[in-house]
């Protein structure tokens, strides 16, 4: 099953409904999340909670220190996946940032990243909506199965 934030954009909501019934994924009802924009549960495996940020919502998130509070909250629920929606690397030119002045320069965001991934928080990138509706199929999907349940599909 997959949850959804009431607060993502209705645009993409809809879009996950879409795809993860076609799949015939069940979908629960859209609600106020209180940590994580989507909740996966793979054949009652467990938890994934899914962090989505945009380059601009991450680069702000980090500026005021609400990055850490939502991952360190995703982490006490579950496996939590760090979704970012664009590329985060904005392009300098000799030194001087592009036009994308809202983002953190590229090191500073490599800091962040590999900071996130020692505290045990996955990083996926997506390309754009539609992509991040794959990605959330694809990490449904490749969820390991429960630990008892493995035997049964081994002779």
């Amino acid at each position: 099953m997959i949850l959804c934030d009431s607060r993502e954009p209705k645009g993409l909501r809809l879009a996950v409904h879409d795809a993860f019934e076609e799949k015939r994924i069940p979908v629960g009802e859209d609600t106020a999340l209180r940590f994580g924009d989507f909740w996966l549960t793979p054949l009652g495996n467990g938890l994934i909670v899914v962090e989505r940020k945009t380059p601009r919502d991450l680069s702000n998130s980090v500026i005021d220190k609400r990055l850490w509070k939502q991952l360190s909250g995703c982490l006490e629920l579950g496996e939590t996946i760090l979704l970012i929606e664009g590329n985060p690397f904005p392009d300098y030119v000799s030194g001087v940032q592009s036009s994308r002045a809202h983002l953190l320069h590229p090191n500073a965001m490599r800091g962040v990243l590999f900071s996130a991934q020692r505290e045990g928080v996955r990083v996926v990138q997506s390309a754009s909506g539609d992509d991040t509706v794959r990605a959330l199929i694809w990490l449904y999907r490749s969820a390991p199965l429960p630990h008892e349940s493995w035997r049964k599909h081994v002779d």
